[in-house]
C-alpha cells in the first residue's frame, strides 16, 4: 500500500532496470555501489529467512535433516530462476501465489470451524486465554506480570512496512509493469490480499496454541526457583511482598514452546491426533470433557505446500535481484572489457544466480532457527539507511549526492553498531511497570547427578537481574539519525568528481520519454538489454 502510494507510479516512468539506477541517476555512482552492496547484504538475509522456512518443512515431512532441506529448496529455486529470469519468476509467482492464497484460506478456515480456537483454563495455566489480552497491542501492562512485547511488535511493524519500500525484487516488479497506473493497481490489490490472507490465517495459531500452548498434555515445563516475584504464595510483582522462596522447591514453571507444534497441527491426520482435556469448559467441550482434533490430510498439505510457495516466490525474485544488481551495477564499475559490454550482461547475471543462491543456502544453514528473525533484518537494514534517501532521490531534486551518501552510510553504519551495543535480554521488555526481576530456572545450577543445589550464601543462588531490552530502539533511531545527517550535509557542497555526479538515463529511455511524456499514453517498450537481462 505504501508503495502504490509514494513511489510506484514514479518509479514507473522512469524506466529503470534495476533500484540502484535511481540512486545512480539522483546522486551518481558512489550511492548507487552503496546501495548495492546494501541491498545484496539485505537480500541474502531475505533469501536465508525463506530458504530456512522450506527447509524445516521439507525436514519434518520426509524426515530429513534441516540442512538438506535448504539445500534442496535452494536447487529447485535456482533452477527454475536461471531459466527463464523475470519471465519465469513472475508466471511461477502466478502459480504459487493462486496456489497459496486459495490454500492458505482454505487451511485456515477448517482449523477454525473443525478445531478449538483458544485454551482453556487448567490447573498449570489458571486464566487461559482470556479475551482481556486483546489490549496487548495497546497496553503494555496487559499480560502482566508476563512481559509484553508491544514496542518490538509495533516497531516490526514500522520496519517491515518501510523497509520493504527498497527491497529489489518488490522494485523490480514495478518497474516491469507496463503502465504507471498498472503498477500502482498491483501493489494497492497485492496489499489488501495481503491484509485479507494475512489476518485469515493468523487465527490459526489459536488452535495451534489451544492443542500445543501452556494448558495442553503436550506442553513441557521447566522448574524455576528463583523468581520471588511469580510464585506459589502469589506476589505477582507486588513490591511489597515477603513471601520466602525456598531453595530448589519448584515455585514456578517456564514453559518451553514446541518449535515443530504448527507443523505437527497440520500433518497429524490419526484418530488420536492432538487430544485436548477442558477443565471447566472455557475451551467449548464442556466441563472436565476431553476431545481429539485429527487435521484433514489433504488441507494440512495444501497449507504446507503454500507457505513453501510463499517462500519459493520469494526466494526466486531475491535471486535474480541480486544477480542483475551485481552484474548491472557492480561489475560494470570494473574497468573490465567483458563486463562492461551489454550483450555480456545476461550471461554474467546468469553465473551470478549461483553464487547468491549459494550464499543464500550457507546462510539458511547456519540459521535453521531464525527464519522470522532473518525476515526482519533484511528489511531493517533497507530502512536503516536507505529509505530515507530513497524518497530523497524521489522527491527533493536538490538534494545533493554527498548528502544521501552520508545519509546511507550513516544510517547503516549506527543500526549495525547498535545491534551489538544495545542491552538485550531477549524478553523485548521495554515499556511498562513490570520492568522487575527474574531468576533463571533452577534447572541451570542443580548437579544433574547429585541433585545438589548450590549454597545462596557463596553460589550466587537465585541471581535477580532487572529485565532490560532494548530491541527495536535501533531500529527507529537509524533512519532518523539518516535524516539528521541528510540535512545537515545537504549544507556541504558535494565534490566535483565522477563518484558523485549523476548518471544520464541510457539514450533508448530518454528517447522513450520524450514520445510519451505522460508515460500512461502509450505502452512502453523495454530497452533490449534490460528486456534481456530481466
Amino acid at each position: 500500500m505504501l508503495n502504490g502510494i509514494f513511489f510506484a507510479k514514479p518509479l514507473n516512468e522512469m524506466r529503470l532496470l534495476t533500484l540502484p539506477d535511481l540512486f545512480a541517476r539522483k546522486f551518481g555512482p558512489a550511492v548507487e555501489v552503496l546501495f548495492s552492496v546494501l541491498a545484496i547484504v539485505s537480500f541474502l538475509c531475505l533469501l536465508g529467512g525463506n530458504l530456512v522456512g522450506c527447509g524445516r518443512i521439507l525436514s519434518f515431512v520426509f524426515d530429513i535433516s534441516i540442512p538438506s532441506g535448504v539445500w534442496i529448496a535452494t536447487s529447485a529455486i535456482w533452477l527454475y530462476t536461471v531459466a527463464g529470469g523475470l519471465i519465469a519468476v513472475a508466471y511461477t509467482d502466478v502459480g504459487q501465489a493462486c496456489v497459496g492464497w486459495i490454500g492458505l484460506l482454505a487451511g485456515a478456515g477448517w482449523v477454525m470451524r473443525n478445531m478449538p480456537t483458544a485454551a482453556g483454563n487448567s490447573p498449570a495455566y489458571p486464566i487461559g486465554d482470556v479475551r482481556n489480552n486483546a489490549e496487548q497491542m495497546t497496553d503494555p501492562d496487559a499480560l502482566d506480570p508476563i512481559p509484553n512485547a508491544i514496542f518490538f511488535n509495533w516497531v516490526t511493524i514500522f520496519v517491515l512496512g518501510f523497509g520493504n519500500l527498497a527491497a529489489l525484487d518488490f522494485q523490480a516488479r514495478v518497474f516491469s509493469a507496463k503502465t504507471p497506473m498498472t503498477a500502482v493497481g498491483g501493489c494497492l490489490l497485492g496489499g489488501v490480499i495481503s491484509w485479507i490472507i494475512g489476518c485469515t490465517f493468523s487465527h490459526v495459531s489459536g488452535a495451534a496454541r489451544a492443542l500445543y500452548g501452556p494448558s495442553s498434555p503436550y506442553a513441557e515445563f521447566v522448574a524455576d526457583s528463583c523468581s520471588k516475584e511469580i510464585t506459589v504464595v502469589g506476589c505477582f510483582g507486588d513490591p511489597g511482598c515477603t513471601a520466602t522462596v525456598l531453595n530448589g522447591v519448584p515455585t514456578c514453571g517456564e514453559w518451553k514452546p514446541d518449535e515443530w507444534a504448527p507443523l505437527r497441527m497440520f500433518t497429524c491426520t490419526k484418530a488420536n491426533c492432538h487430544y485436548l482435556f477442558d477443565f471447566d469448559g472455557s475451551a467449548g467441550i464442556g466441563v472436565l470433557g476431553h476431545g481429539y482434533f485429527p487435521m484433514n490430510g489433504f488441507i494440512g498439505g495444501w497449507v504446507l505446500i503454500s507457505i513453501i510457495a510463499a517462500s519459493m516466490s520469494t526466494g526466486d525474485g531475491a535471486i535474480l535481484a541480486m544477480s542483475t544488481v551485481f552484474s548491472h551495477n557492480l561489475l560494470r564499475k570494473l574497468p573490465v572489457p567483458m563486463f562492461n559490454d551489454d550483450k555480456n550482461l545476461l550471461v554474467i547475471a546468469r553465473v551470478a544466480t549461483i553464487l547468491w543462491a549459494l550464499f543464500g543456502g550457507v546462510v539458511a544453514s547456519a540459521s535453521p532457527s531464525e527464519s522470522g528473525y532473518l525476515l526482519i533484518v533484511a528489511f531493517d537494514i533497507m530502512l536503516a539507511g536507505s529509505v530515507v534517501p530513497m524518497f530523497a532521490a524521489v522527491y527533493w531534486p536538490s538534494c545533493k549526492p554527498l548528502a544521501a551518501f552520508v545519509a546511507m552510510l550513516g544510517g547503516s553504519l549506527l543500526r549495525f553498531i547498535l545491534e551489538f551495543a544495545l542491552p538485550k535480554d531477549y524478553l523485548l521488555l521495554v515499556v511498562g511497570k513490570y520492568a522487575i526481576s527474574f531468576g533463571p530456572g533452577a534447572y541451570a545450577a542443580v548437579n544433574p547427578e547429585t541433585g545438589a543445589v548450590p549454597d545462596p550464601a557463596t553460589d550466587d543462588w537465585c541471581p535477580q537481574y532487572d529485565l532490560e531490552d532494548w530491541t527495536g530502539l535501533d531500529s527507529l533511531v537509524s533512519p532518523i539519525f539518516s535524516l539528521l545527517l541528510l540535512l545537515i550535509f545537504q549544507f556541504v557542497p558535494s565534490p566535483s568528481i565522477p563518484m558523485f555526479t549523476k548518471v544520464d538515463a541510457p539514450p533508448e529511455v530518454m528517447a522513450e520519454v520524450e514520445l510519451a511524456p505522460t508515460a500512461d499514453a502509450a505502452p512502453k517498450e523495454e530497452p533490449k538489454e534490460a528486456s534481456t537481462v530481466s
